[in-house]
């Protein structure tokens, strides 16, 4: 790719070059920002963190802001897109294929598995929901039930024993028990849902997270073995 200029964006005017594009895009893919939901704090961390390991690079030298950063990949990757459907309009036409192609490739491919990966999770988290809803509305309903059922035969043991009063008193007494005890088991059950959700919140970030270390450890390998594979191909080139 043709050197380009960095947008107004940057900290202070700088040349872009290849080298400078497989920098950007190695560390893109290594520190894997998209595989956070869009406009989240998590997402934004790693490209802060992405700026902050380029600006820190001696050869080829940074000046970049995070703003600059996106700015530039998206550029990239734009134009990749592009080339890809002219070549596939173009079949049978040998093409040559970049570092940089390769990587934005790989790139663009990680970023589609995360994002129907978010979107299942999303979908997952609004069963939850709905479920817990469903629950906690059933539970209400038995109550209720249970309550106008215990105030129907209350009121029809108070009709027919309204000559004595301890009668009436100890029939109170049972329908209060009645209460208390829906409620508490009403209360418990709910416990029980908001503890189980949480046991099953834990067991889920904790197979996230393993899975995120395995997919970094994937990613590391691919990275050093995709960087053997292009050094060997130019060298072949050159001979």
């Amino acid at each position: 790719m043709d050197s380009e200029k960095q947008p107004s964006s940057a900290k202070s005017t700088m040349q872009w070059t290849d080298e400078h594009h497989i920098v950007l895009l190695q560390e893109i893919l290594a520190t894997e920002p998209f595989k956070y939901k869009p406009r989240t704090q998590q997402r934004s961390n790693p490209w802060n963190s992405i700026v902050d390991h380029l600006n820190d690079v001696k050869n080829p030298a940074f000046s970049v802001t995070q703003r600059a950063v996106k700015d530039k990949f998206n550029l990239l990757k734009d134009k990749f897109i592009a080339k890809k459907k002219e070549q596939d309009k173009a079949s049978g036409i040998d093409v040559e294929v970049t570092e940089i192609d390769v990587l934005l490739e790989e790139i663009i491919d990680k970023e589609k598995y995360y994002e129907l990966e978010c979107k299942d999770k999303d979908e997952e988290q609004e069963r939850k929901i709905e479920k817990s809803k469903a629950t906690a509305a059933g539970m209400r309903q038995k109550a209720m039930g249970s309550l106008g059922e215990s105030l129907k035969r209350n009121r029809s043991d108070s009709e027919d024993s309204v000559s004595d009063e301890r009668h009436k008193t100890k029939k109170r007494s049972k329908c209060l028990e009645a209460i208390e005890y829906l409620q508490a088991k009403s209360e418990q059950e709910l416990d029980l849902k908001r503890k189980q959700l949480e046991i099953d919140e834990k067991k889920q970030s904790l197979a996230e997270r393993q899975h995120q270390d395995f997919m970094l450890l994937m990613q590391n390998m691919q990275a050093s073995t995709m960087k053997l594979m292009v050094s060997v191909v130019k060298q072949i080139n050159k001979k």
